[in-house]
C-alpha cells in the first residue's frame, strides 16, 4: 500500500491574500485613529476657545459690577478724569473699580484704575498701578480675547435712558459728572466665530 503525504503550510497565493487583507485592516485602523485624533484636537480647541470667551466676559463683568465713584487726576495733575469714561487713553472704556485683592497687605488702595480696549481684533485689559498716574506711570496691558470684530457699550442712567457715551452731560442720580455712575452697563462682543455675546451688568449705587 502506498501512503500519500501532504506538506503543511500556506501557499504563495494564501500569503498574498492575507497580506492584502492585513494591509486593508491596518489602513482602516490608521484612518480611524487619525480621525479620532483630529476630532479630539478640534474638541480641545473648541473648549479652550470657550474658556477664553467665558474668562473675558466674567472678568469684564466683575470689574464693571464693582465700579466705584472715584475720579482721578490727569497726568499733569490739573484736571479731573471721571470715575467712568469712554474714549480715554487708547479709546475703549476706562473706570475705577474695587475689589483689588491685597494678600501681601501692601500700603495701597483696594481701588484700581482699569480699562478695556480693542486693538487689531484683540481685547486688552489695561490696569494702572496707581489711581492718580503721572507721565512716568506705565500701564499693564493684558490680552484677553482675539477675534473681536466689535465692542459696543451702552450705559443706562437712573431714568432708564441709554447712551453709548459716558459721563452724561448733566448729573445722574444726584451725583456730579465726575463721580456719576450708570444704573446698568451693557457690553456686547461680536466675535468672528461665536457671533454676538451681550451682558447686562447692574451697578450698585
Amino acid at each position: 500500500m502506498r501512503r500519500s503525504s501532504r506538506q503543511g503550510g500556506f501557499t504563495l497565493i494564501e500569503v498574498l491574500i492575507s497580506s492584502v487583507i492585513f494591509a486593508i485592516v491596518m489602513s482602516m485602523a490608521f484612518l480611524s485613529i487619525r480621525g479620532a485624533a483630529r476630532q479630539r484636537d478640534a474638541i480641545k480647541e473648541t473648549m479652550e476657545r470657550f474658556t477664553e470667551v467665558q474668562r473675558a466676559v466674567q472678568m469684564m463683568t466683575r470689574d464693571l459690577s464693582q465700579l466705584q465713584p472715584r475720579s482721578i487726576r490727569d497726568i499733569i495733575g490739573n484736571d479731573r478724569i471721571p470715575a467712568l469714561t469712554t474714549g480715554g487713553d487708547g479709546g475703549g472704556i476706562e473706570f475705577t473699580t474695587g475689589g483689588w485683592s491685597n494678600p501681601a497687605r501692601l500700603r495701597r488702595s483696594v481701588l484700581q484704575r482699569v480699562g478695556y480696549q480693542v486693538e487689531e481684533d484683540i481685547l486688552y485689559r489695561v490696569q494702572w498701578p496707581v489711581l492718580d498716574r503721572t507721565q512716568g506711570t506705565l500701564p499693564l496691558r493684558r490680552p484677553l480675547l482675539d477675534g473681536i470684530l466689535q465692542l459696543q457699550m451702552r450705559f443706562f442712567d437712573a431714568t432708564g435712558d441709554d447712551s453709548e457715551d459716558w459721563p452724561p452731560l448733566s448729573g445722574a442720580g444726584g451725583q456730579s459728572g465726575f463721580a456719576a455712575r450708570p444704573r446698568a452697563i451693557e457690553f456686547t462682543f461680536e466675535l468672528d466665530d461665536y457671533g454676538v455675546i451681550s451682558r447686562l451688568v447692574e451697578i450698585p449705587q
